[in-house]
């Protein structure tokens, strides 16, 4: 039988809200909800573009899992105005628990040089 318990973490253990005990032996799985919500996520990712990129926004945000971590993956394209988005010109990750924009400045000079290929039309 599944049962669901929710919980924090708190120095590294896990805290359920209501203490229990399992019978030795028993399986259990943990699932980490993202501290970090979509909505959080790419209000970050955007502002780290903008900085580092230049006119640029991310989309498509989704959360995936890589290497246990939960981690917040976007297409970034160009944003001009009276045009539609032109890229994607590369790609933008926020670590779903911390926050943390995991692109480097090597990667930002990746998009911005992508980005030059495109020609805004007149």
């Amino acid at each position: 039988m599944n049962s669901t318990y929710t919980g924090t973490i708190k120095s590294g253990q896990v805290k359920l809200d209501v203490p229990l005990t399992w019978p030795e032996g028993s399986q259990v799985h943990i699932i980490l909800v993202p501290v970090v919500n979509q909505r959080s996520a790419r209000r970050k990712a955007n502002v780290w573009l903008m900085e580092q990129v230049g006119n640029v926004v991310v989309k498509n945000l989704q959360l995936i899992q890589r290497h246990g971590q939960a981690i917040w993956h976007g297409e970034v394209f160009i944003t001009l105005p009276h045009q539609l988005p032109l890229g994607p010109i590369g790609q933008v990750e926020v670590n779903a628990t911390t926050g943390q924009v995991l692109n480097s400045a090597q990667s930002a000079e990746e998009m911005i040089a992508c980005g030059a290929k495109f020609t805004p039309t007149a």
